[in-house]
């Protein structure tokens, strides 16, 4: 249940980002709380938890990066406001934030992005002007299904098609 997703233990959480620093990768640690702890009001206080429990010692911003993605959030079509999510940055820092949506170049300029194949940065805008439009709802299945304008598959069942298209050229399916 989400509940139990939010009180499980956040050691394992550490432990895969300092597995994945080992192998060079930088490490993305999600937090998020049910709707019934942010209805009652304890989004700080389950958030701080999972903070304190994941983020191991020697954590950086060059090797980690925390995501605020409530378990409420998740496939319901229901998604936290900018404002929600700067209030609940501003506390867990505890110094005041601007939260804000920023621009395509803006993100280029933060991500060291230079956009040297114009697919790629076609493929960005795509996905900036869908999250402007429909915000971040259900998850990365509806930007992948966006971006491809199709539904996403399974490598078995790609696997699976080109083989089909294969044999139906060569005649032997």
């Amino acid at each position: 249940t989400a509940q139990a997703e939010t009180e499980a233990p956040t050691n394992g959480v550490r432990a895969k980002a300092r597995a994945a620093w080992s192998s060079g990768l930088t490490a993305v640690i999600c937090m998020g709380e049910s709707l019934a702890e942010r209805e009652a009001d304890n989004t700080l206080d389950i958030i701080g938890g999972q903070l304190a429990g994941s983020i191991p010692d020697n954590a950086t911003g060059e090797n980690l990066v925390v995501a605020y993605e409530p378990i409420w959030a998740i496939g319901t079509g229901r998604v936290p406001t900018i404002a929600q999510i700067g209030e609940l940055m501003s506390e867990i820092s505890g110094r005041p934030l601007e939260a804000r949506q920023i621009t395509l170049e803006e993100w280029a300029v933060v991500r060291g992005e230079d956009f040297a194949s114009p697919y790629r940065r076609e493929v960005y805008r795509d996905m900036f002007e869908h999250f402007a439009d429909h915000g971040y709802k259900g998850g990365n299945s509806f930007v992948l299904r966006h971006l491809l304008d199709r539904e996403p598959t399974s490598y078995r069942d790609y696997l699976q098609h080109q083989t089909e298209t294969i044999a139906d050229a060569v005649g032997t399916h």
